[in-house]
C-alpha cells in the first residue's frame, strides 16, 4: 500500500511540475527570456526573479528551505501582475493552483508582458490600489 502511494504523489507531482513549468516557458518566452530556461529548477528561479525585476539577493531567499515558500508566493504574484494579472481571484489561483493557472494565462492570446512588477516605480504606475485587508489575504 505505501509503494502505491508513493507512486501516485511521484506521479502528481512530475504532472504538476511539468505543468507548472510548461506555463512558465510560455510566460518567459512572452517575456523575452529563452522558454527551455523554466525547466532547469534552481536556474529558472533566477531568470522569474528578473523577469519580475526583483533585487538579485531574492536568489538566496529561494534556496533557503521554508523562506522559500514565502519568496515563491511573492514572485509567483509579481509575474501574474506583470502579465495584468490584477484581480483577488486570479492571485488567489496562481498560488493555490498554480499548475492550472500559468498554463491557463501563458497560452491566452490576451495576455502580454507588461513589464516587471518588482520595480517599485511600474507598481505604482500600474497596480490598483487595495485595501490592507485584500493584500494580507
Amino acid at each position: 500500500m505505501e509503494s502505491f502511494n508513493i507512486i501516485l504523489f511521484s506521479t502528481l507531482w512530475v504532472i504538476a511540475f511539468l505543468l507548472t513549468r510548461i506555463g512558465l516557458a510560455v510566460l518567459f518566452k512572452k517575456g523575452g527570456i529563452t522558454p527551455w530556461l523554466a525547466f532547469i529548477p534552481v536556474l529558472s528561479w533566477w531568470y522569474w526573479i528578473k523577469l519580475v525585476d526583483r533585487p538579485k539577493w531574492y536568489i538566496i531567499g529561494m534556496i533557503i528551505p521554508c523562506v522559500n515558500i514565502l519568496f515563491s508566493f511573492n514572485i509567483t504574484l509579481d509575474l501574474l501582475r506583470s502579465f495584468g494579472q490584477f484581480k483577488f481571484w486570479q492571485h488567489f489561483a496562481g498560488i493555490v493552483f498554480t499548475f492550472i493557472y500559468l498554463p491557463i494565462i501563458a497560452f491566452r492570446k490576451d495576455v502580454t508582458f507588461l513589464g516587471g512588477a518588482g520595480n517599485s516605480d511600474w507598481r505604482a504606475k500600474n497596480i490598483p490600489a487595495h485595501n490592507g485587508a485584500r493584500e494580507w489575504a
